[in-house]
């Protein structure tokens, strides 16, 4: 992970001065089973296209995604390359993603090919709408390797900080898991 870290810095540190930059940080408990922890940053370029570093760990995986977001009203369009570690055997990598968020709904999907892993795809993607506008939100969550359930969470947002806790409840579970949480910290500048 500190490599990960120097890596997010060098980017920041290349950043034009007008240009917008976001970052996600994260971190997610899956029951007993493991944590994992992500740090996407991504620098507009335009007013519709970005460029994004993506980087996540967990004790049997981890990954460095470069990609290029379009942006087309409410709806990001990601398709990003790199390389993921699967128990110390590397293997080159695709993740396209898509990203749509308004006033009331958020989606989202992701998708990861890797080229030398027997299982080579991996998903994840949730779908939620707020109960309490900004404030409580409830869907569906589902991933490949854990399960799909529904999901409720707290968001707070304010200017250009936010932060947002979910839980899901597995219904649908692959490993014994049974819930996830997951707790995301978020910053433009």
């Amino acid at each position: 992970m500190k490599v990960f870290i120097r890596v997010v810095l060098l980017f920041l540190v290349g950043s034009g001065a007008q240009a917008q930059t976001y970052i996600d940080i994260s971190s997610a408990s899956y029951r007993d089973a493991y944590e994992a922890r992500s740090i996407f940053v991504e620098e507009s370029l335009t007013d519709s296209d970005s460029v994004s570093l993506s980087l996540y760990e967990d004790p049997v995986y981890e990954s460095v995604y470069a990609g290029y977001t379009r942006k087309i009203n409410d709806l990001y369009l990601t398709f990003a390359v790199g390389e993921a570690n699967i128990d110390g055997a590397k293997s080159f990598g695709v993740n396209p993603s898509l990203w749509y968020k308004d006033d009331v709904w958020e989606a989202y999907a992701e998708y990861e090919y890797l080229k030398d892993d027997a299982d080579a795809w991996y998903y994840r993607t949730y779908l939620h709408a707020d109960v309490i506008q900004d404030f409580v939100f409830a869907g569906v969550y589902s991933e490949r390797g854990v399960g799909t359930g529904p999901l409720v969470g707290l968001k707070f947002e304010k200017s250009d900080i936010g932060i947002k806790l979910f839980g899901v409840k597995l219904r649908k579970e692959e490993y014994g898991i049974g819930h996830m949480v997951s707790v995301a910290l978020w910053l433009e500048f």
